[in-house]
């Protein structure tokens, strides 16, 4: 599912409360219906995909078409980008693939890691990440070549939790991590995420099994 900027997909029973919808209903029981995020439903109307609630987006991602039942308000967030639709409808996908991992920070607050490897590299980012050097050594320690996204970076920065290229983060959810690549704003969702070596992923559910043993 990577085009210019990956497609999100989050398969769910229902969508909680607080979401708000700006059209149509928050109903995603039904097989082969989708609830979209405003910033992505504004792409699809623009780039005449659907014209709004109720459309039909045939040969979506190897399902023979879904039907659009809602819109999100906007948030300002990555929910924006999202396509919600129920569990059932999300492993019939065929665009469904283990890219995105999605991390609670001690605060409570969502990280969004994005898992590269030789394969799904998005095209803006392929002269920043080099998958063929996905781990650095530094005095016997490896640190696992990370990128970040604009706007991710820049409250990083703001927070101080680095300060240039080439800092590095020990035990960053369970990783030691360089940061070697600052992309550019590229106003999509690829702002807000971290680019990280599938190997994060491994590293992640070690240093919480970890945690949740002592």
């Amino acid at each position: 599912f990577l085009e210019i900027s990956p497609k999100l997909f989050l398969g769910v029973d229902k969508l909680p409360d607080s979401i708000k919808l700006s059209q149509g209903s928050a109903d995603i029981s039904g097989q082969n219906t989708v609830v979209l995020g405003s910033a992505e439903a504004g792409m699809m109307i623009e780039e005449g995909l659907i014209t709004g609630v109720g459309s039909d987006i045939p040969e979506f991602f190897g399902l023979p078409s879904v039907k659009v039942v809602g819109i999100l308000t906007p948030t300002g967030t990555i929910i924006d980008d999202y396509h919600f639709m129920s569990k059932t409808t999300f492993v019939s996908l065929s665009a469904t693939k283990d890219d995105v991992l999605i991390a609670e920070s001690p605060l409570g607050d969502l990280k969004i890691f994005y898992l590269y490897d030789q394969n799904n590299i998005p095209t803006q980012f392929k002269a920043l990440i080099d998958p063929l050097k996905p781990v650095y050594s530094i005095d016997g320690v490896n640190y696992l070549s990370t990128s970040i996204g604009y706007d991710e970076a820049k409250m990083m920065l703001e927070e101080k939790l680095f300060s240039q290229k080439f800092d590095t983060l020990k035990n960053f959810f369970g990783s030691n991590i360089i940061i070697i690549g600052l992309p550019k704003r590229t106003l999509t969702s690829l702002d807000m995420m971290h680019f990280v070596p599938r190997e994060f992923k491994e590293n992640y559910f070690e240093s919480l099994k970890n945690n949740s043993t002592k």
